[in-house]
C-alpha cells in the first residue's frame, strides 16, 4: 500500500494514482489509454483499444513498421516488474503520433 504522502513521478505519471475515499493516495492497476510508456529501451503508448474483455494494454511501439503492435492487456504488473515505467507524457515520438498512429513521411 501507498504511503498518503506519496507523490507520482514523471517515471509514475499522476494517471496511474488516485485518491480513495480516505484521501490515501492508491496506484491503479492497470493501463491507462493514452499513456507514454518504455520497456527495454523501446518508447510507446498505450492504445485506445480493447479486444473481448474491455482491458486496455495494446503498446504501439514508436517504429517505423506499420503495425508494432504488443499485447500487455492484463499484465500491467508483469509489465512494471520487467522494468517498464511510466515516462514523461511530454515526450516526442519519433515514428508515431500520441495515438500510436504511423506519422505521414514529409515530402
Amino acid at each position: 500500500m501507498l504511503a498518503a504522502s506519496l507523490k507520482p513521478t514523471n517515471l509514475m505519471h499522476e494517471r496511474f494514482f488516485h485518491k480513495n475515499k480516505s484521501g490515501n493516495i492508491k496506484r491503479n492497476h492497470d493501463f491507462i489509454p493514452g499513456t507514454k510508456v518504455s520497456l527495454r529501451n523501446e518508447f510507446g503508448v498505450v492504445l485506445d483499444k480493447t479486444v473481448d474483455n474491455n482491458l486496455f494494454g495494446l503498446i504501439r511501439w514508436d517504429t517505423d513498421k506499420e503495425n508494432d503492435v504488443e499485447d500487455w492487456r492484463g499484465l500491467f504488473g508483469s509489465f512494471l516488474q520487467a522494468g517498464g515505467q511510466v515516462i514523461d507524457q511530454d515526450y516526442k515520438f519519433r515514428f508515431i503520433d500520441d495515438n500510436g498512429n504511423l506519422k505521414q513521411a514529409s515530402s
